[in-house]
């Protein structure tokens, strides 16, 4: 398995997801804030137009089940991750990563930037990328995305996940700009990859 291959389609399943999220975020806002302003009795003070607040019970609700959905399709994106990760658990090394392998053990002048490079290639075969873990630890290095770290850090985005789609987050305005920006970098962040998915 190509783990960066695997992580940058995940990637693009959680963007388009947050997407989604934050375009129905706006259009709850504004639609109720139209409705309110029909029923709005004369003299009130109406809510700004750039207001972003969803006012009304119904469209609080509406809103929040999309989020439970959204997070649903999100978890199962990270899931799958998690589910192709740990099938390749016991996937031997292949006979080109055994005599990598092989090489690195016998080496005194490898530097951290060489076998964090190397344990990047490998990371989809557990057995390799351990081995080259191992290898790390035995001249003092430690690994920027070992498997375990790998791991946790899925699980993290789960829960940051759960945190941040939800009607209660929005409140507390982790639905403006600024704020998803952050999130999206921390997903790509945690997933270890480069290539800029969140536009």
């Amino acid at each position: 398995m190509n783990y960066e291959h695997e992580a940058i389609r995940a990637a693009e399943k959680l963007a388009a997801i947050i997407k989604e999220v934050k375009e129905r975020y706006q259009s709850e806002c504004e639609s109720s804030r139209a409705e309110y302003m029909k029923t709005i009795p004369a003299g009130s003070t109406a809510p700004a137009p750039a207001t972003n607040i969803i006012i009304g019970a119904e469209h609080k609700e509406a809103f929040n089940s999309y989020c439970a959905e959204a997070r649903a399709k999100a978890s199962e994106v990270i899931d799958q991750l998690i589910n192709t990760l740990a099938g390749d658990i016991t996937e031997p090394p292949t006979e080109e990563a055994a005599r990598l392998i092989q090489a690195l053990q016998t080496r005194k002048d490898i530097s951290a930037a060489e076998l964090n490079a190397i344990h990047n290639k490998y990371i989809g075969n557990y057995q390799t990328a351990a081995a080259i873990a191992a290898i790390a630890l035995d001249n003092g290095i430690h690994l920027d995305n070992n498997a375990a770290d790998l791991f946790a850090a899925l699980e993290e985005i789960k829960k940051d996940i759960i945190k941040t789609l939800s009607l209660s987050a929005a409140r507390r305005g982790n639905m403006t700009s600024g704020y998803m920006a952050m999130f999206e970098s921390s997903i790509k962040s945690k997933l270890g990859i480069e290539k800029n998915i969140f536009g």
